[in-house]
């Protein structure tokens, strides 16, 4: 499935185009926190970003892969690498897991220690900075 995005020449992008849940990114991050935390895992800034935003904009404390994945348009094993590394990082706890179905992996529940980060480096839903 192919995504498209708007570039501007101020370097923001909006997209995916079409998609009910359009965000606004730009294409740097100008938070040192954020850049510290990207390093810590072995990320880049702007998919650190795209992280704390979608953490924010779950709005509890507590999340999980399935919950977090379509905030970040990427598909849950992708997700799961990504949470892997901030939680190796130390970035995020395992605090749980929950079986959904009766079949399956459990999902894992995650909680996140990184309370500066999300009150200062992400942005609010309607502009993203990434």
């Amino acid at each position: 499935m192919w995504q498209s995005f708007v570039i501007d020449s101020d370097k923001t992008f909006t997209g995916p185009v079409g998609s009910e849940d359009t965000n606004r990114f730009t294409l740097r991050s100008t938070s040192p926190i954020v850049r510290k935390y990207a390093e810590a895992c072995d990320l880049g800034t702007a998919q650190m970003e795209r992280v704390l935003t979608a953490m924010t904009r779950i709005g509890s404390d507590a999340f999980s892969t399935n919950e977090i994945a379509p905030l970040l348009q990427m598909t849950p094993r992708n997700t799961r690498r990504i949470l892997t590394k901030l939680e190796t990082a130390g970035l995020i706890q395992l605090v749980g897991s929950e079986q959904v179905h009766l079949r399956g992996r459990p999902r894992r529940v995650y909680r996140s220690q990184l309370p500066d980060a999300l009150s200062e480096g992400a942005s609010t839903p309607d502009e993203v900075i990434v």
